[in-house]
């Protein structure tokens, strides 16, 4: 049976081997990868297990490690891996685009847009800038309505500090309706906004997302000054 499960992980290696996923079926392509996280062992049902308790590939990928590392066969390795994979992609294109991306509203939206894909729940991300516009970091810091009890400024603000950034870009999702700021988006912006004047942080936008749309708070001229920013 060792000889078996061998054979067949040199046989489904070899059919990645000219680096395209296109032939392969949805449970084949995570059986591949977790090859590597479980070692001379028949990963074909944990996949096909996986699959069917997120829903898809993506969702597997995209679970949180609280849940992967519940589930039957998933160990620390495997529940790593899969997180593994999405960061790591999600780190290669912010790289990538890293000099010229966060000068452009639309395109810093279009990459959020993809991030915030099949988000079921709000989520603020903390885009740090340098003095050049390059991003030096960038997190999902919380989970929630921006203006809930949840939110911490201490926390954003230690962040902010720590990467040492000149300025930032806030963007968060609404999951259902328009991608419109709501008075709790103006309002937490407008008090970040003025919380980071001390120590010479500026807003440079608040971008909101619901799925292909966006809103910019700056290209709405909300961020001019604290009148507009009351909405």
């Amino acid at each position: 049976m060792e000889n078996l499960h061998k054979g067949h992980r040199a046989r489904v290696k070899q059919k990645f081997k000219n680096g395209e996923l296109k032939n392969f079926a949805e449970h084949e392509v995570l059986e591949l990868l977790l090859f590597f996280a479980v070692p001379q062992k028949d990963t074909n049902e944990l996949a096909h297990k996986l699959i069917k308790k997120f829903g898809s590939l993506s969702n597997v990928l995209d679970a949180p490690y609280e849940l992967l590392i519940k589930e039957n066969g998933v160990g620390e390795n495997v529940a790593v891996l899969l997180k593994l994979i999405m960061a790591t992609a999600r780190y290669c294109k912010l790289q990538s685009h890293n000099k010229k991306f966060f000068k452009d509203t639309r395109k810093i939206a279009e990459f959020m847009i993809s991030r915030f894909e099949g988000q079921q729940k709000e989520q603020l991300y903390v885009l740090c800038l340098d003095d050049r516009l390059n991003v030096t970091a960038m997190d999902s810091l919380f989970e929630g309505e921006v203006n809930s009890v949840g939110v911490s400024w201490r926390k954003i603000i230690q962040y902010i500090v720590l990467n040492d950034a000149s300025s930032v870009i806030l963007c968060h999702n609404h999951p259902a309706g328009l991608p419109m700021p709501s008075s709790n988006d103006m309002y937490f912006t407008k008090n970040l906004k003025n919380m980071l004047k001390s120590i010479n942080v500026n807003v440079v936008d608040h971008i909101i997302v619901s799925g292909s749309e966006y809103a910019s708070m700056k290209e709405m001229g909300l961020l001019l000054d604290d009148r507009n920013s009351n909405g």
